[in-house]
């Protein structure tokens, strides 16, 4: 939220009989202005997380063949493999994308969202109900979601700061309520390989007879986008991928009950077979959100740039990004001088956090910035503006202080404004044989900020995107002279745990890149002989559950969730605090508690939380600490 408010200044050039022209300034009130104090959006700062998802850094892996089980079910047949074949490439052709491209409509048919996903989980496009006045930009970088008005709102910025009255408004965060509506819309759109492994589970669940026949005369006739396609009813969703070569994802759509209820009723000649029943929804985006249906489109490695270069963009205007979860009110005691060495603003402030900023906000501090637009005699001034500075939060949740600016440009302004009062002083003098008084007025409109990013920390993110622009996919270590490009490791499927197509050959692996190497079993073994392997019962593995302390919980209620921030990646600090450990702690022989020597956490921890199988370097968890 921020404050705004016009602060007068009185000056009142004074003619006598005698002494023509003499001046007076009269007293400057800030808080005596015309209209009502506005306020508006503000971002609050503390240090933002840098959010690489530890996988998808370095952890791809070519899927393609399954291995079969020999029970007999017909999963090792020529012409299962033949049906399995178009979706397995599309889902390979998915996870090895740079990005994700989701086109979709929320289920009452009114809110339209388009968004890009990077592998690293950057997201980034707009939302809109149809009504484009309300239509939203939404980014989702370092663990934070910010929005902002597609067309601006004037309240946004001071009087006569803003520059295109079209163009976009500022970026903004933690709007009242927002993180519950928001964060599970953001939640649906997946990175790449994230959700080509989803549909992975879901796929090895179908066996013969549940997926299409490419080759059969009598499939019904279906296109996407003028594709011919093919459908498989899965319990992430209908996946729809390309019926030829090259195979790609096309859609994912949820099922219509009511269709489906119409089927079953609906009368059946003798000998026509019962409609079948789709699968429930019980993974993947659709589960728990609202879609109408998900158009994919990966993004290849020709089209990476140009999805970076939009990502870059908008991560630089995120150095005027407010946050809604401080509401600033204006002191009244403000003051404007103006003289002919321009004009000085200072303004004094309070602040008050929302619960959700309480828990945003780190560091204990809120970074707020002024900026003021003058007015002398009715005429344009210049103004002035002061970068970020930080104030202390107090107990109850407040902030408070004063900033200050000076304007240089406006004394010219104000030496004109004078002698033009002077003149119609003296002449009233002179016409009233008296003294004559005409007063003008210096006016400042003042606005504050609280800033949603510490200073250095925008650098710190766009350095972030144009590493991960310029590294590209990085490799997790060869094996018999295959580069793993994507890999599944939800495990739970005993008998299809784990693929790599030997076929397919890809570049080398940059030098660069985090490697990690498979030992079978669906295990992964990092550089410091950390082993991630999948979870018991088939909760997924143990990569995802570090990974996610790479950004903020989607999990409502869940209070204890750290995350890693830097330049390197979670797997890789995870790794270097493994090797700087030292003993285990008393009660637990497989915890360690390491010391990094820097912050490594949003909340500026500055140590991690190893914990491994006793005994063993397999990992169990790893999160920062204080």
């Amino acid at each position: 939220m921020t404050g705004e408010q016009p602060a007068p200044n009185d000056n009142a050039p004074t003619a006598g009989a005698q002494a023509a022209g003499a001046q007076a300034i009269g007293a400057q009130a800030a808080g005596a202005s015309p209209g009502p104090v506005r306020r508006r959006r503000m971002l609050l700062a503390g240090a933002a997380a840098a959010v690489v998802l530890a996988l998808l850094a370095g952890l791809l892996v070519w899927l393609t063949s399954q291995d079969g089980d020999g029970g007999g079910d017909g999963r090792d047949s020529a012409a299962f493999q033949r049906d399995r074949k178009p979706f397995v490439e599309a889902l390979v052709d998915l996870a090895a994308a740079r990005g994700l491209h989701y086109k979709d409509t929320a289920a009452v048919g009114i809110t339209e969202r388009d968004f890009t996903v990077t592998q690293s989980g950057a997201v980034f496009g707009s939302i809109g109900d149809g009504v484009e006045k309300l239509d939203r930009d939404v980014l989702r970088i370092g663990g934070k979601t910010y929005t902002r008005w597609k067309k601006g709102r004037d309240y946004e910025w001071a009087d006569g700061e803003r520059k295109d009255p079209d163009g976009p408004g500022r970026w903004t965060i933690g709007s009242p309520g927002e993180s519950y509506t928001l964060d599970p819309v953001m939640a649906q759109y997946l990175p790449p390989t994230q959700l080509a492994l989803k549909l992975f589970d879901a796929l090895d669940q179908l066996g013969p007879e549940q997926l299409p026949d490419p080759s059969d005369p009598d499939l019904p006739s279906l296109t996407v986008g003028g594709v011919p396609a093919l459908r498989a009813d899965t319990s992430a969703g209908r996946l729809i991928v390309s019926k030829n070569k090259p195979y790609r994802v096309l859609r994912l759509e949820p099922y219509d009950l009511r269709q489906q209820i119409k089927d079953q009723l609906k009368p059946r000649e003798e000998g026509e077979p019962t409609p079948t029943v789709a699968p429930r929804l019980t993974t993947g985006p659709l589960k728990d959100g609202d879609s109408e249906g998900m158009e994919l489109a990966p993004v290849s490695e020709d089209q990476a740039d140009t999805m970076y270069a939009a990502l870059e963009k908008y991560a630089e205007q995120l150095n005027g990004a407010v946050d809604d979860g401080v509401d600033f009110t204006l002191d009244g005691s403000g003051k404007l001088d103006c003289g002919r060495s321009g004009c000085s603003v200072r303004q004094k402030f309070t602040g008050k956090l929302s619960t959700e900023a309480k828990t945003r906000i780190t560091g204990g501090t809120v970074f707020a910035t002024l900026s003021a637009t003058i007015s002398i005699d009715g005429q344009p001034a210049g103004g002035c503006s002061v970068p970020s500075r930080a104030f202390p939060i107090t107990g109850n949740g407040s902030v408070s202080g004063a900033l200050s600016c000076s304007a240089p440009e406006a004394g010219p302004v104000f030496v004109a404004a004078d002698a033009k009062a002077k003149a119609q002083a003296e002449q009233q003098a002179r016409a009233s044989g008296g003294r004559a008084t005409v007063r003008f007025y210096s006016r400042a409109d003042t606005l504050v900020d609280a800033r949603a990013l510490a200073v250095g920390e925008v650098d710190r993110i766009v350095d972030q995107v144009r590493r991960e622009r310029r590294d590209g996919t990085c490799a997790v270590g060869a094996n018999a002279g295959v580069r793993p490009s994507a890999a599944r490791l939800t495990g739970g499927q005993s008998t299809h745990a784990y693929y790599a197509l030997a076929s397919k050959k890809a570049p080398a692996p940059k030098a660069s890149c985090f490697e990690l190497t498979d030992i079978g079993g669906g295990k992964l073994k990092t550089p410091a002989g950390l082993v991630y392997g999948p979870m018991k019962g088939g909760e997924g593995h143990r990569i995802f559950h570090v990974g996610a302390h790479a950004g903020e919980s989607v999990k409502k209620g869940k209070k204890e969730h750290s995350i890693f921030t830097g330049q390197s990646s979670p797997l890789e600090l995870v790794d270097e605090a493994w090797r700087k450990r030292g003993a285990p702690e008393p009660n637990d022989p497989g915890a360690y508690v390491v010391p990094m020597g820097r912050t490594v956490g949003s909340g500026g921890q500055k140590s991690i939380r190893v914990i491994v199988k006793p005994g063993t370097t397999e990992v169990i968890s790893a999160y920062p600490v204080e």
